[in-house]
């Protein structure tokens, strides 16, 4: 009799974990379906203030996406198992975003640092040992390289000016076409779309 009620105790504390245990993977479960990336969510919806003329508004958001990512950076290994990283490719094109929109809201310095920053994300380079698919490295590269032909458009033209202002006279006017605007970009460049959500993106 004493062992039937020792098997009923023990029958009972197992069906008891067991039904906590089902009811946090339950919660869990729920939580992560309605999970969103704020680096991600931040992205988007800099590229939709950028399209809507909004570029003061653009720059804060592509700021806010760069800092959710450096604060999941600081996650822990559980963190990254069940949410994933963190996108270093969404981070390097945050910042080259932003500095799309410093450049029409004139301020040129903190553009060619935006700029930077989204090199020493995606130098362009170093992508063997990352473990990822060839169409991944030519699109990452595709980016870094876009990234870098702005720069040097503005480098160039910064001496150009100072040249201009040292001389005194005024260069010839480029003609309509002969340059692009820096931070342009053509549909279907890397540049121009949202946010996927890929986590391992880089």
């Amino acid at each position: 009799m004493l062992l039937k009620s020792i098997a009923r105790k023990r029958r009972l504390i197992l069906a008891a974990v067991l039904f906590i245990c089902g009811l946090l993977l339950l919660v869990k479960g729920s939580e992560l379906s309605g999970w969103r990336s704020e680096q991600i969510e931040l992205y988007n919806q800099g590229i939709e203030a950028y399209l809507q003329g909004d570029c003061q508004t653009a720059v804060t958001l592509f700021d806010g996406s760069y800092s959710a990512y450096q604060h999941e950076l600081r996650k822990d290994e559980t963190h990254y198992l069940i949410y994933g990283e963190p996108s270093l490719e969404l981070a390097a094109l945050a910042n080259f975003q932003k500095g799309k929109c410093l450049l029409i809201l004139g301020e040129v310095r903190p553009a060619i640092e935006a700029f930077m920053e989204s090199l020493r994300l995606n130098p362009g380079n170093d992508y063997t040992n990352l473990g990822i698919a060839t169409e991944d490295i030519q699109r990452l590269l595709d980016q870094a390289l876009i990234v870098k032909y702005d720069l040097e458009f503005l480098f160039r033209q910064n001496q150009s000016e100072e040249q201009q202002s040292q001389s005194g006279q005024p260069g010839e006017p480029a003609e309509e076409g002969d340059q692009p605007v820096p931070g342009s970009s053509q549909p279907g460049q890397p540049s121009s779309g949202q946010g996927e959500g890929g986590g391992d993106d880089l």
